[in-house]
């Protein structure tokens, strides 16, 4: 049975997907807070994060496959087997809490993100084990709930002063695995049915083009300018979710 798709997501979802697949490259995360803000006014949020969690597998991944040399293997397993256990949870999460609730909670978490950023908080490194268990575990129930856990691992990452390089490889590294695992718990749920298949599927290119030419692009991004989108990104996150929660 042929599955019927509004032509007009298709085109806002190819579209999207290109544009934060190009912001995913250059600043090593950025994808589902673009991505799901930008669909969540074409349709339901509940849909956008199941399509985008299918469409950015191979972007991720490729991400991943060029920048893996420069992660830290310890803290990359660190964060993975931290960011698994909040995946279920964040399930129970998006089908318990209201939509408007939800969002309020993750502009308020990104505002906190980046205000203690802004000052120049360091995590120290005693507890740097510490503070990357919390950041994979929240940014694993904001997953499956949100469709946006980069906050708390930019967060995290960031305050320890790591490189751009190392930073875009670790979250690519935590991406691209969890990623996985939030396909297959969104398969077994039921969520990912015929048509977030279809439309992931049409839209999966379109993230691969985006992947490349960010790739070509990242090279002309000096650390100055990184740190600035970086900021610019979860700002603007923290502004849109939260203007949607009391306004939409």
């Amino acid at each position: 049975m042929a599955v019927a798709i509004p032509p007009g997501r298709i085109v806002a979802v190819v579209a999207v997907v290109l544009l934060a697949s190009i912001l995913q490259r250059i600043s090593g995360f950025g994808f589902a807070l673009v991505a799901t803000s930008l669909l969540s006014l074409a349709m339901p949020v509940s849909d956008a994060v199941v399509i985008l969690s299918f469409v950015s597998i191979p972007s991720t991944a490729l991400t991943w496959r060029q920048l893996r040399g420069h992660a830290d293997p310890a803290q990359l397993r660190r964060l993975i087997a931290w960011t698994l256990p909040g995946l279920p949870l964040g399930l129970i999460v998006h089908a318990s809490v209201p939509e408007r609730p939800m969002r309020l909670i993750l502009a308020a978490v990104i505002a906190v993100a980046v205000a203690l950023l802004v000052t120049g908080w360091r995590v120290p490194v005693r507890h740097v084990g510490v503070a990357d268990g919390v950041a994979g575990f929240v940014a694993g129930v904001l997953n499956t709930s949100t469709g946006t856990n980069g906050p708390p691992l930019v967060f995290d990452l960031t305050s320890q002063g790591l490189s751009p390089d190392r930073l875009r490889a670790t979250l690519s590294g935590v991406f691209a695995f969890s990623g996985v695992a939030t396909v297959a718990l969104f398969a077994i749920e039921g969520s990912l049915d015929a048509e977030a298949l279809v439309t992931g599927a049409v839209a999966m290119p379109f993230a691969i083009v985006g992947q490349r030419l960010g790739t070509r692009l990242s090279s002309k991004v000096s650390e100055v300018m990184f740190r600035r989108l970086t900021f610019v990104l979860l700002i603007g996150t923290a502004l849109s979710t939260g203007a949607k929660a009391i306004f939409f």
